[in-house]
């Protein structure tokens, strides 16, 4: 048996916390392969709960110390951070420990932590990167900084997952093809299907609320479709710093009975088997879970040409594409789909045929087995080493633990 630890860098259900359920859920139960999800206190967070309902074994980590908003030229901040380091790489290697890890699996570029605590008992990592996280965006920070701490927590992995073709681009000048794999996310098929139904007129959008999300375009979209004389309903689910902003712009444009925030939820089944379409206006997305799972549940898509969306989409048969930031485009794919209720159910039946042939379970649990048997052998190589001796100088050798000797 080959014990397996997942770490999430957040408790809430993002796209990239429901892959790394999903990665559990692959697993769950297997006679060769025993998923543990790692996930950061609060203990009440959504994952908490989904994870509970499909009786996966959960384990409790502190919350994540970002370093995306650290910055070394912060000299008291920063000496903070690296306290903080020591202490929490004392309690993953425990938990580690507790598990009897024999493979870790870290959850996006956010905490190197759990890489590190890996590397001290010299158990091999994979890092599976979901995104791109462009740190020049942060106000106030260095992104070389947070360049560097990438590219090095990269090399102290032994290897890399990424989740579209759009991420292995982005990343391949710094990672050999050896040493890294691409398994395009994918998503679990329903349990059950509702029929489609066109009376619904009810177009969802599941994202974070920052403005890359593009959810403010989506908005004035709506006050198009609405001023065409259009009935129908936008409903946006999630959370983020751009949830007044919206609030304010759909007050601004008299939307109150056409577009509503909602917040995050775990039933996302009801909203897919409850919508006319999903809508992904984001200005890019590096995968887009949320079209893989529309397209799982017979739903039509409309996204922006963004990264990997244009890979999942055929323009025209099983969604659209639209360009990204255009408002007027997207009204009037969203009125295509109000006007023509029979192509847009059809739209959504070939996008299950995509789903099925390429985007299911199945194909990544092969993948994924083959990748954590090769990598559970594994031993430490001078690159993982340079790349922990990089990263414990430039946090003032907080990673050095008495007592714990590395092993190769």
């Amino acid at each position: 048996m080959i014990n397996v630890a997942l770490v999430s860098h957040s408790p809430h259900m993002h796209g990239s916390e429901r892959s790394l359920v999903c990665l559990a859920k692959l697993f769950h139960n297997s006679r060769k392969i025993c998923p543990f999800l790692f996930i950061p206190t609060p203990e009440n967070g959504e994952m908490t709960t989904v994870a509970r309902g499909f009786d996966l074994d959960i384990l409790y980590t502190p919350p994540n110390p970002w370093y995306i908003y650290q910055s070394p030229e912060r000299s008291e901040a920063f000496n903070l951070f690296c306290d903080t380091i020591s202490e929490q790489i004392k309690i993953y290697i425990e938990l580690y420990k507790t598990i009897n890890a024999d493979v870790v699996i870290v959850n996006t570029l956010t905490n190197f932590i759990p890489n590190v605590s890996a590397y001290l008992l010299g158990i091999p990592v994979i890092t599976w990167i979901h995104g791109v996280l462009d740190a020049s965006l942060i106000p106030g920070v260095d992104a070389s900084y947070q360049t560097f701490v990438d590219q090095e927590m990269i090399r102290l992995s032994n290897r890399v997952i990424y989740c579209s073709a759009w991420t292995k681009k982005h990343f391949e000048k710094i990672v050999s093809k050896k040493h890294s794999a691409l398994i395009p996310n994918w998503t679990p098929k329903p349990t059950n299907h509702i029929a489609y139904d066109p009376a619904l007129k009810t177009f969802i959008c599941l994202n974070s609320m920052e403005i890359k999300k593009g959810c403010h375009i989506l908005v004035e979209a709506a006050k198009i479709v609405k001023d065409s004389g259009y009935t129908f309903r936008v409903d946006l689910i999630g959370a983020g710093v751009e949830c007044q902003n919206l609030i304010d712009q759909i007050e601004f444009l008299e939307l109150h009975d056409f577009v509503s925030i909602k917040p995050r939820t775990t039933d996302v089944e009801a909203l897919y088997h409850h919508c006319t379409a999903l809508i992904q206006p984001s200005f890019y997305e590096s995968f887009g879970r949320t079209i893989i799972e529309a397209m799982s549940y017979q739903r039509p898509v409309i996204a922006a040409s963004s990264a990997d969306p244009e890979n999942n989409i055929k323009d025209g048969k099983s969604g659209f594409r639209i360009d990204p930031g255009d408002s007027k485009q997207l009204a009037q794919k969203m009125i295509y789909i109000l006007e023509h209720p029979k192509k847009a159910e059809d739209m959504g039946k070939k996008g299950y045929r995509l789903f099925k042939s390429h985007l299911d379970g199945k194909k990544a649990k092969r993948k994924l087995k083959k990748l954590i048997y090769k990598t559970s052998k594994l031993v430490t190589t001078p690159k993982e080493q340079l790349a922990f001796e990089a990263l414990n100088r430039i946090h003032n050798n907080s990673f050095e633990m008495e007592g714990i000797d590395h092993e190769t």
